[in-house]
């Protein structure tokens, strides 16, 4: 009985295995956007990759201007909104063609962002043939370590509102 059992669970799993095999692959079209809307990264100077960066640096300005030689110079300052903490971002800057295609990106660089203070990030681009960029921020860091609370207050939509605790 307990060998009729066996015998019946390895062919079982023998036709389950074979099944599986026998699933058809590829190729596949991509995930495209239904909205038909540009990325986030082509319709914005500035973006914040994490929620935590979003909620503790604010965005006082940002510009960009052609050099004689033709590369764009990228400025962006940020104000840690937190009054007795420095934290610590990764930062890069892309720049992009007139098709929205990727020319080239600095690498990630970590920037210290004192307490209240404004930082300003700037970058240049290698190509002349830049229609627009992008400056990306993620991994916010304590200098203590310690997890970050909200700082009492974001600045969302133009306007100030109470943070919230994450959750």
């Amino acid at each position: 009985m307990v060998s009729r059992f066996i015998s019946l669970v390895a062919a079982f799993s023998a036709i389950a295995v074979a099944g599986g095999c026998a699933t058809p692959r590829g190729p596949y079209s991509p995930i495209a956007r239904v909205d038909e809307q540009q990325p986030h990264q082509l319709r914005n100077g500035v973006t914040m990759l994490d929620q935590d960066v979003r909620n503790a640096l604010l965005l006082v300005n940002h510009s960009a201007a052609r050099l004689p030689s033709g590369q764009v110079q990228v400025r962006v300052q940020m104000q840690n909104l937190y009054r007795d903490e420095t934290l610590w971002s990764d930062v890069r800057i892309a720049f992009y063609d007139a098709d929205g295609m990727a020319t080239d990106e600095s690498a990630w660089q970590t920037t210290a962002f004192p307490p209240h203070q404004v930082v300003l990030v700037q970058g240049r681009s290698l190509r002349s043939d830049v229609q627009t960029f992008n400056v990306q921020f993620k991994d916010l860091r304590s200098k203590s370590g310690r997890p970050l609370g909200p700082p009492g207050q974001v600045f969302e939509h133009n306007l100030w509102r109470d943070g919230e605790l994450p959750e």
